[in-house]
């Protein structure tokens, strides 16, 4: 069993370096077209491009599980209003996808003591949820206070009995959407590193709601 299992991380490990090429040959390949014709008319580019994302997305996942060093551990003070806005951009092309609405309440900066690019992995890993587990003509809100973040769906909703064990690497309760059960136990590993406070609310067929809140 040990040896299958250090197999497996080997394995797991140098896939991760090797998928990194194609998948920024093909990012940039899109972008390249995206300047040279009207992208919001060519439906084959945009599923490409969506397609092309979403391995990035679970390339950076891997990467922060199994090369986690490559993170830098050094934390600053970061205002995450603007930021929240530049990472929504990111998603803009996955909500269209889903026709999802956004409904963004920024009260304030919401300033954090934190790493940048792990807190961002953070953000991004229950945005994607929130996106992969709604419906479609959804919608998501994401209200920032001075020390809180809120992200709610209106999405499929985790059952009362599986609350308990969501940050649980490989945990899956819905057979009905891709993904390895690794973006929430990152959620976790994170938020435990910086003192984090996570409450998880959620009702099937109704949606699920994420409470972050911190002390500066």
């Amino acid at each position: 069993l040990e040896m299958r299992i250090r197999f497996l991380n080997n394995f797991i490990k140098d896939t991760t370096h090797e998928i990194n090429t194609p998948i920024s040959a093909i990012l940039m390949s899109v972008e390249s077209l995206e300047r040279k014709n009207n992208f919001e008319e060519i439906k084959a580019l945009k599923r490409v491009k969506i397609a092309a994302l979403t391995l990035s997305h679970l390339y950076s996942d891997l990467t922060f599980l199994n090369f986690s060093q490559a993170y830098e551990a050094k934390k600053d003070w970061i205002f995450l209003k603007d930021l929240i806005k530049e990472r929504m951009e990111y998603f803009k092309i996955f909500l269209e996808q889903k026709n999802i609405n956004l409904e963004l309440i920024l009260e304030n900066n919401g300033k954090i003591y934190a790493n940048k690019e792990q807190f961002f992995k953070m953000f991004d890993n229950l945005i994607n949820n929130a996106i992969k587990y709604n419906v479609k003509n959804g919608h998501i809100k994401i209200m920032l206070l001075e020390q809180r973040l809120i992200i709610e769906d209106s999405g499929c909703g985790i059952a009362k009995e599986n609350l308990a064990n969501i940050f649980e690497r490989y945990s899956r309760f819905n057979e009905n959407q891709g993904g390895f059960g690794i973006g929430l136990s990152l959620v976790d590993k994170i938020c435990k590193e910086h003192n984090i406070s996570v409450k998880v609310e959620s009702e099937l067929k109704k949606g699920t709601k994420f409470t972050l809140t911190w002390k500066n």
